[in-house]
């Protein structure tokens, strides 16, 4: 069942998906923000993303949920540069992974990321097990890069690095 599937309950903005209920709230314009009703548990969390894997999803620290939006043909075309030449530098040095916006991190703050590009070297990926490589892994990428869209607000992509920086994640580029 997906989030907004026909047989969802939707009354007064909630709506049921996977067996939880959330509430949509409008988060400024870089997505939609669901208040999940009570915090979902990391199994729960990851049971509603593959229930609703046809949409970007991330949750903060505090348990919020997060629809983000998809990337305009220009915006994509600036990630898909950058994966592209933090592939290349990977595959000239060997000395780790390289990750698209698709892949979710579970950070030790418990938030779950999506960056538009992460890295982490070979010593931090070959310490998962093969399970945790075929799910969302808990593991924080040594590099990250962000590509702000027009919609995007500073305060928040700078709030966002900043949790980051404190899950001991080297620095991240954001790129404009």
């Amino acid at each position: 069942m997906g989030l907004f599937n026909e047989k969802d309950r939707m009354d007064g903005g909630k709506r049921m998906a996977s067996n939880w209920e959330v509430i949509l709230t409008p988060f400024l314009s870089d997505g939609e923000m669901l208040h999940a009703l009570p915090k979902m548990s990391d199994e729960a969390f990851d049971e509603f993303c593959f229930s609703n894997s046809e949409f970007r999803i991330e949750q903060d620290p505090q348990g919020n949920i997060f629809i983000m939006p998809l990337s305009s043909y220009k915006l994509g075309s600036i990630e898909a540069e950058l994966i592209g030449n933090l592939g290349l530098w990977d595959r000239r040095t060997k000395l780790g992974k390289v990750f698209s916006s698709s892949t979710l991190f579970k950070l030790p703050d418990g938030s779950k990321r999506m960056p538009d590009a992460a890295w982490i070297s070979l010593e931090k990926h070959n310490r998962l097990s093969e399970k945790e490589r075929k799910s969302f892994a808990r593991i924080v990428p040594d590099f990250v890069i962000e590509v702000r869209s027009p919609s995007d607000r500073l305060k928040t992509l700078q709030t966002q690095n900043a949790q980051d920086l404190d899950c001991q994640r080297r620095p991240s580029r954001l790129a404009h």
